[in-house]
């Protein structure tokens, strides 16, 4: 596939840092990576990820791989500060940066998918309880300061007194062990997200927040295409949509819209109670 350089420069999904992809370099007997072999090689990645943009598409489209030194000069050449990908509706291919394409390209070849959390657990637990308690106590009768006589001897009286005590209390409680790796998980269902909202960039689609809408809810056919499971895929969707689509709201005004929820005007399934 022969590569022309930009002409036109879309911004689009924000956030996947391409400086993790920087220092990635293929060991030997590694899977090599999605950019590699230059512009006129289509690699077995771009290959994969072109279907599945070109489903979402509807239309025969591709996807390009970039590796550091090319993203590096696009995005110096546009003037660009950072940036997932970029896609025009009437182009036949998206420019997806190297990091986006290096997470797409691991989450496409592993199994078990990568997460965020892996297995359940138990673990003993310390917790300081405050404890109290009612002393009663024989005390000698006062009046004015002085011991009340009776027949020349003290009169005693019962006095309640609460005591205050901390003592260690154990129990064992689940939880849930982070996977290897899980602190890098969230680059993965924004990777998914950004070859969704490329796509339906390709797809025709210009408005900024209406295509990340619409990629959002793509994100769990994306991941499937790519061998996830149900829970897998849903697992990718459920974390784009409640701890980064809200970020959006402030951080990038342009690409968030309050029409972007179940049974809104962006929902592309009204109705089936499912979202995202």
């Amino acid at each position: 596939m022969t590569r022309r350089r930009l002409a036109v420069l879309a911004v689009v999904l924000l956030g996947v840092s391409s400086a993790l992809a920087a220092a990635s370099a293929r060991a030997e007997g590694e899977r090599p990576l999605p950019w590699e072999g230059g512009a006129n090689i289509e690699t077995e990645a771009e290959r994969l990820f072109g279907q599945v943009a070109s489903e979402i598409a509807g239309r025969p489209v591709g996807v390009r791989c970039n590796g550091e030194y090319d993203w590096a000069q696009l995005l110096a050449t546009y003037r660009i500060g950072s940036a997932a990908g970029y896609a025009q509706p009437w182009w036949g291919f998206a420019e997806l940066s190297p990091s986006a394409c290096l997470f797409l390209d691991r989450y496409a070849t592993a199994t078990p998918k990568p997460a965020y959390w892996c297995n359940n657990g138990t673990e003993t637990v310390t917790e300081w309880v405050q404890k109290q308690k009612r002393v009663r106590e024989r005390k000698p009768l006062l009046k004015n300061g002085k011991p009340v006589l009776r027949k020349g001897k003290p009169v005693y009286v019962w006095k309640v007194r609460i005591v205050t005590t901390t003592v260690p209390v154990q129990h064992v409680r689940e939880i849930v062990v982070k996977c290897p790796g899980a602190d890098e998980w969230r680059n993965y269902p924004y990777a998914l997200w950004t070859l969704a909202h490329e796509s339906y960039h390709l797809k025709g689609i210009l408005d900024e927040a209406e295509t990340d809408c619409y990629g959002l809810q793509a994100v769990t056919s994306v991941a499937k295409r790519l061998g996830a499971s149900e829970q897998e895929a849903k697992t990718a969707s459920d974390y784009n949509w409640t701890a980064i689509y809200p970020l959006k709201k402030t951080s990038y005004p342009a690409y968030w819209s309050a029409e972007c929820r179940s049974g809104g005007a962006l929902d592309l399934t009204p109705g089936d109670g499912i979202w995202p």
